[in-house]
Order: structure tokens, then sequence, then C-alpha cells
């Protein structure tokens, strides 16, 4: 089979298991229960790692700074007409984090976070990784590095990106609003998102009124050694 010829030819060792389950939650807990690594990277089976080398360098990331977890970018990719679409994750805080996430396929987890913060909610079917990030940054407020590069290729049309799905992801994304910001913290990150943000130290005026600011450090990989992200500095 090719699952046997990949595990007998990779360079690793290679688990196999599949399993009846009640979704991609549920499979992701089976597979962090069973993880034996220090850190954890999820991929699903139309995506597909921007180049050879960023899991060495995402990981040596981890490793040097110390983090929770690591991100960076996505460049999304539309099957039908080859269109790529590149998705910055580099203004991330507690305001934006209510009109966005970080895609799961930018992210590397230490395997200890999930120790900290507790597996994904089953109960989910779309959204678990955004309530789990929330969680992570707001109930044990995590340490995180957003590294400037790009992560993984990924492929429009899945699960959460679909339109046959849009009515739960919208409703389950309601359900992890509601779990984790108050009605005033949703409408003063409206107003933020129009306005504030745009602007240089507009994040920084925006935390006088409402704090928002997360434990995230920017950084630059330039010539294999991190340098903090200037533009990271102004809140772009």
């Amino acid at each position: 089979t090719v699952e046997g010829d990949y595990a007998a030819n990779a360079p690793f060792p290679v688990v196999y298991l599949r399993q009846r389950d009640t979704g991609m939650y549920q499979a992701m807990n089976r597979a962090l229960e069973r993880a034996t690594g220090d850190s954890i990277f999820v991929l699903n089976d139309d995506d597909q790692l921007h180049n050879s080398e960023v899991l060495r360098r995402f990981g040596a990331c981890l490793a040097e700074t110390g983090a929770d977890l690591v991100y960076g970018d996505t460049v999304w990719l539309d099957p039908t007409t080859q269109r790529r679409q590149y998705r910055r994750h580099n203004q991330i805080n507690k305001a934006t984090l209510v009109h966005k996430s970080i895609s799961q396929q930018a992210i590397i987890y230490s395997k200890a976070v999930f120790a900290k913060c507790g597996a994904f909610d089953e109960s989910f079917r779309i959204a678990g990784d955004y309530d789990w990030l929330l969680r992570a940054f707001l109930k044990h407020q995590i340490f995180a590095v957003y590294l400037n590069r790009p992560m993984a290729l990924c492929s429009l049309g899945g699960l959460s990106n679909s339109s046959s799905a849009a009515d739960r992801r919208g409703t389950e994304r309601r359900q992890v609003i509601q779990r984790w910001y108050s009605e005033r913290e949703v409408k003063l990150s409206g107003w933020y998102r129009k306005y504030l943000r745009r602007f240089p130290f507009g994040t920084a005026l925006m935390n006088c009124l409402l704090p928002i600011k997360l434990r995230i450090r920017s950084v630059r990989d330039s010539g294999g050694r991190l340098r903090p992200d200037l533009a990271a500095l102004l809140g772009f």
C-alpha cells in the first residue's frame, strides 16, 4: 500500500490510525494522545507545506524562543483557477481575534501547551481550533511568536471554507465569541478594526481603552537568525 511504502521509507516513525470518530477534533485529540515528540503540526490531506524548509525553521524558532506556539502566514490556492492569495497573520491581538483567527495550518505547537490549555473541544465541528486559540491566549496567557514567512499552501474548499458549511461555521464562531468576549469588547473591536488599526500606534491607543495586547513577539528570519520585526512596533 501507499501507506506501507511511506512508513517503510520515511526517515522517521510513521503511525497510521484509522478509526471512526465524531469529527476532526476528536481525531486530532486522539493524535495528540499518541504523539511522542516535543512539537505538534496539523496539516490536512489537501494542504501542503510551503517549502521543504519551513518545518525546520519554525521548529528551530519554537525551540530558540521557548514559545508555547509559533505561527506564520498561509498561501491559499483556488484549485479551480489556480489563483493564490497570501494571508498574513501579522496583526494579532485580542481585538482582531474577534474577526479572524490564525489558520491552523500556519501554527506549530509545543506539545506542552496542550497540557497547559487542554485539548480541542469536540462539541465543535468547524470552530474547535478557533475556540482553543482564544482559550489559550485569553485564559492561559500563552506566549506566542509570529515568524514573518509563509508556513503552508492551503487549498480552498475544505470543511472550514466551504459554502455548504457557511451556516454552521457562522453559528459556531458566534458561540465561540460569546464564550470568550463581552458585548462591549465585540463592539470596541469593530471600531478598532474599522479605524484605529490602520494608523501607526493605533494599537497602542486602543490598548489604553481596552487591553488587547497578547503575549506575542514578532520576528523575521534573516539569514537563519531571528531578528525583531520592526513593522510590528508600529502596530502593522
